[in-house]
């Protein structure tokens, strides 16, 4: 696992931040799926939503997303090259509303574990591929209809 995260660690800018936690954190401006799973680590609780990190350490990440996030384990995948995604199983230790009106939460990397990527979700089938299959639900409000009468403007649907 500190392999993955050292390569993903590689490819930012470097910008550290000092930690009372005894490890130092990096920036990681980058988009996630974050994927809620049962105790197992594998089986998807709910749709995966899309968030933006913030931190990574060698054994934690921060994020940012715009709904709460009521799991405590989640998956929480990084695309590292085009298609090729790591993924890290995170035992969510807070969540907590930003005054931007998102939410930021953080947890504890436990361990690599299979890559939840948008291919590697249609290959294996069944019930709960199909529900991860669907594109998340972002909230009323959200970019897509603040960006309509952009493009309306020019002509774009």
């Amino acid at each position: 696992m500190l392999n993955q995260v050292r390569a993903l660690l590689k490819q930012q800018p470097i910008s550290v931040f000092g930690e009372r936690r005894g490890e130092y954190r990096y920036s990681f401006p980058r988009l996630l799926l974050v994927t809620p799973v049962a105790e197992d680590g594998e089986t998807a609780l709910a749709r995966p939503l899309c968030a933006v990190g913030k931190h990574l350490s060698e054994h934690g990440v921060g994020f940012f997303h715009p709904d709460p996030l009521p799991y405590r384990l989640v998956v929480v995948s990084a695309e590292a090259e085009p298609e090729k995604w790591l993924s890290f199983l995170v035992d969510v230790r807070h969540c907590r509303f930003t005054t931007y009106g998102w939410y930021e939460s953080g947890g504890r990397l436990l361990r690599a574990v299979r890559p939840i990527s948008p291919g590697a979700r249609r290959a294996k089938g069944g019930a709960a591929d199909d529900m991860l299959n669907q594109q998340p639900n972002f909230p009323a409000g959200a970019y897509s209809e603040r960006l309509a009468p952009a493009r309306q403007a020019t002509g774009q649907a």
